[in-house]
């Protein structure tokens, strides 16, 4: 049956549904079937939330607020996880706060749980006695390399996070990455995509140290500094993979598909 008649009924049905009630007991309240219910979730859900989150970023709620508020709507199945970040962004740049928002590309448009199971989708062909691995071997092994394929096929500058021991640069290595600018904002790309949070991008290696330091590395630098470490097979097998991966997906790193 037609929902569209009875919006004050529906807002309703849904301001009850996410205090938690089950579908049976919303049903019994507004003596609707369960299925009418689920119907009216999935049909006025969504709309809903856009509203909300409209109104709570014209009134300056925190971005965080309305992001927990979106996640309840999930929670209760009366909005789609795919939505919320088009939701939240909708509001924002409505309240011209869009410089609020954290844009993300790549493998960052998955939940945290699933980032690291979709990269491992991607596997890299194994060389100099490495056995075939995945993609996440950019992120905690061979980032430099990863780093050095962007900057070769993308031009993006290359920056490394030293820890704040006392060793040579090199020895104080965490992880190398590249600054890159997505609409107007300072964003990070690494194998993982584009974020523009620094603290998000640094979760990954936030028990390494508790203060950090960026510096700008010359390209052949660490090209030479690579060739130290790993002969020049391993190398180069590590960056066409790397340049393969860039190739598949230019949307996650080059900033042109960013949400």
């Amino acid at each position: 049956m037609d929902t569209r008649g009875k919006p004050d009924r529906n807002l309703a049905v849904i301001r009850f549904r996410l205090t938690g009630k089950t579908y049976e007991e919303c049903g019994k309240k507004f003596e609707l079937s369960r299925e009418r219910i689920h119907q009216i979730c999935v049909e006025w859900g969504p709309q809903f939330a856009l509203g909300v989150a409209k109104q709570m970023a014209d009134d300056d709620a925190p971005v965080q607020k309305i992001t927990d508020m979106l996640d309840r709507y999930v929670q209760h199945k009366c909005l789609p996880v795919n939505k919320v970040q088009d939701i939240l962004h909708s509001a924002l740049w409505e309240a011209d706060r869009f410089q609020e928002l954290t844009l993300r590309s790549g493998f960052w448009l998955y939940r945290p749980d699933a980032m690291e199971a979709q990269m491992k989708h991607f596997m890299v062909r194994g060389a100099g006695g490495f056995e075939t691995i995945d993609a996440t071997i950019y992120l905690h092994g061979v980032c430099g390399v990863f780093a050095l394929a962007l900057h070769d096929r993308l031009g993006h500058p290359i920056e490394a996070l030293l820890d704040n021991s006392d060793l040579p640069m090199w020895g104080r290595l965490v992880h190398l990455y590249c600054p890159v600018k997505v609409l107007g904002q300072q964003g990070y790309a690494d194998v993982r995509g584009i974020t523009t949070s620094w603290d998000e991008f640094l979760e990954e290696y936030a028990e390494l140290s508790n203060t950090w330091e960026r510096r700008p590395v010359d390209p052949g630098e660490l090209r030479k500094q690579l060739l130290m470490e790993m002969d020049k097979d391993t190398l180069e097998q590590f960056y066409r993979d790397a340049v393969r991966l860039i190739r598949e997906m230019p949307w996650a790193f080059d900033g042109s598909l960013i949400k």
